[in-house]
C-alpha cells in the first residue's frame, strides 16, 4: 500500500481517510501504520503522496506516540460489521523543506516537481535513500500539484511504527483520497498491470447524513485535544483482497458522508490545472 525507493516489505498496514472541517475550510485527515522491514541493506524510504494546496511541514504530523493503537481501533470497529496540537493554520513555509523524525522514520515532504536531491542533502547518512531518475518521471508524470513525503527508514529487521497521522487542506476539497499507489521492489509503480491487495481501510467523517451506518469507535489510549479535534468517533470501512488495479483508493465525500463504502475507486486523482 506503498511505494519504496529500493526493496522492502510492508505488513500489517492499516490506512484511515477522512474529512473534517474548520469553519469554511475543510481538512482531510490520513492515518498510515505499517511494520517496515529494508531488504535492500541500504537506506530507504517509503514514498506517501498528498492532494496537499498548501506546503506540507512538521506541523501537518500529529503526535500518537502516547496513542498508539487509535488506528488499530478504528479497524476494530468496523471490519467486523463488514465481514463479506489545535486546529490553527498550519501551512508551511514554500521556500524551504523541513525535516524531521517520526517514529522509525526521518520524514521530507517536498513538492513533486522540486529538487529531490537537494530535499534529501539534510538527511543522515544512515537513512539517506538513493532514488532513481525514474522513480522521479514518475512521481512528476502522474502526481503533478501533489505533495510527497518521503518517510526514510533503515533497518534489516521489521519494526512495528507508531501510527503516522497527517492532515491537510486539499486541493480537491470534494474527493478523499487514500494513498495506496503500490510498489515494493524499488522500481516505479506500474499502472498497466494489477496488484495483490490485502488492505483495510477505514473512512471517517464529521459531516455523515443521519442516515449513514456508521460504527462507533472506542478508543482505548487517552486522546489529547489535538488529537480529539481531528479523530472520528463514527467510522465506516472495507476490506480490499486480491487483484486490483494499482493506484490510490479514492471515494466523493458525498458517497462518504452518506456511508456508502462500497464507492470507493481505485485510481489518481488528476489536480494538476
Amino acid at each position: 500500500m506503498c511505494v519504496s525507493s529500493s526493496p522492502a516489505d510492508f505488513v500489517g498496514t492499516k490506512l484511515y481517510a477522512g474529512e473534517i472541517t474548520q469553519g469554511s475550510s475543510p481538512i482531510h485527515v490520513i492515518g498510515y501504520q505499517n511494520t517496515a522491514q529494508d531488504l535492500s541493506g541500504a537506506p530507504n524510504c517509503m514514498m506517501i503522496p498528498f492532494q496537499s494546496s498548501e506546503p506540507m511541514t512538521e506541523a501537518n504530523v500529529l503526535d500518537t506516540s502516547y496513542c498508539p493503537h487509535i488506528i488499530t481501533d478504528m479497524v476494530d470497529a468496523v471490519m467486523p460489521v463488514r465481514a463479506t496540537r489545535g486546529m490553527k493554520s498550519f501551512g508551511g513555509d514554500s521556500k524551504g523543506v523541513q525535516i524531521f523524525d517520526h517514529d522509525i522514520y526521518t520524514v521530507v515532504p517536498f513538492p513533486v516537481g522540486a529538487n529531490i536531491f537537494d530535499a534529501l542533502r539534510s538527511v543522515r547518512n544512515e537513512r539517506r535513500p538513493r532514488i532513481s531518475e525514474a522513480m522521479i518521471e514518475f512521481w512528476e508524470r502522474h502526481y503533478p500539484g501533489y505533495h510527497l513525503a518521503l518517510c526514510c527508514f533503515n533497518n534489516a529487521e521489521a519494526k512495528a511504527a507508531n501510527p503516522m497521522l497527517w492532515r491537510y487542506r486539499p486541493q480537491n476539497p470534494d474527493v478523499l483520497v487514500a494513498p495506496a499507489i503500490d510498489a515494493h521492489d524499488g522500481n516505479p509503480p506500474d499502472l498497466m498491470h494489477q496488484v495483490e491487495l490485502d488492505h483495510k481501510l477505514v473512512l471517517g467523517s464529521d459531516r455523515f447524513e443521519p442516515t449513514a451506518d456508521q460504527v462507533p469507535v472506542r478508543y482505548r489510549d487517552t486522546l489529547t485535544d489535538e488529537l480529539r479535534r481531528v479523530l472520528p468517533f463514527g467510522v465506516i470501512g472495507r476490506e480490499f483482497y486480491g487483484r486490483r488495479p494499482n493506484g490510490d483508493f479514492l471515494i466523493n465525500v458525498s458517497e462518504l458522508r452518506a456511508g456508502n463504502p462500497d464507492a470507493v475507486q481505485r485510481g489518481i486523482l488528476s489536480i494538476a490545472s
